[in-house]
């Protein structure tokens, strides 16, 4: 059965992938670019992320994605113009889940020479 021939609904494009379907094992170009993401939003968070954020990072990274195909897509002309409403509302969700993650990086706090001697012998002194 399925969708009539000669209509636009046969066409597939990259936009509606399942990424969940596809096995992302590491070694795909693909899977290294999703996970290099979600290791750049991690340290960008500090490295320690609550899990509120890390659940948005995951949405973030799957939007991306998602976001990432339509382009190509749109791109080759493979999408019709009806895929526009779709497309924007999908890169309005992925701003606003980035604007909840916060747009600034947090500077990570090193610990110098000097201050580590300091609180070692501190401590040893207690």
């Amino acid at each position: 059965m399925g969708v009539p021939k000669g209509t636009c609904n046969r066409l597939l494009h990259g936009g509606y992938m399942r990424l969940q379907g596809k096995k992302l094992d590491g070694r795909t170009t693909l899977s290294k670019a999703l996970n290099q993401l979600r290791r750049e939003l991690t340290a960008d968070l500090g490295e320690n992320p609550s899990r509120a954020q890390q659940l948005i990072i995951e949405r973030v990274v799957f939007k991306s994605a998602r976001l990432g195909f339509f382009e190509q897509g749109m791109l080759r002309g493979e999408v019709p113009d009806s895929a526009n409403v779709p497309y924007i509302a999908l890169a309005n969700s992925l701003r606003l889940d980035l604007m909840a993650l916060g747009l600034q990086r947090q500077e990570k706090k090193y610990v110098t020479l000097q201050g580590y001697l300091k609180k070692k012998k501190e401590t040893s002194n207690v």
